[in-house]
């Protein structure tokens, strides 16, 4: 009877872990804006966005993918992802500011 009661303890334990981490990440996840909503936000606030790739362009370790919506974007991220025009991506990341023009830092990158 004991074994039988740590197991129904454990399974409840479990179960509330699982949900608590489903509702963490529907909490979480950043607002989807467009690209032109996107390029209005304060800088640094976090956003999600998803376009069609224009061109994608290497610098270093750096990736520069340039989305369109219609308006257009460019979106940073650290590495490489085998990716290429005419891809549709959805983007999680921040809106930032590079030499005055806006861009996206990429957290997170997915197709759509």
């Amino acid at each position: 009877m004991h074994d039988n009661t740590l197991i129904a303890i454990s399974l409840c334990v479990a179960a509330l872990g699982v949900t608590g981490l489903l509702f963490a990440m529907i909490v979480m996840t950043p607002p989807s804006y467009t690209l032109s909503q996107a390029a209005a936000l304060s800088d640094g606030a976090p956003l999600r966005v998803n376009g069609t790739i224009v061109s994608v362009r290497s610098i270093g370790n750096l990736t520069v993918l340039t989305l369109t919506q219609p308006s257009t974007i460019d979106v940073t991220l650290d590495g490489t992802l085998p990716v290429s025009a005419g891809d549709c991506l959805i983007v999680d990341g921040k809106k930032e500011r590079y030499k005055g023009t806006i861009q996206i830092t990429a957290t997170k990158v997915g197709r759509c």
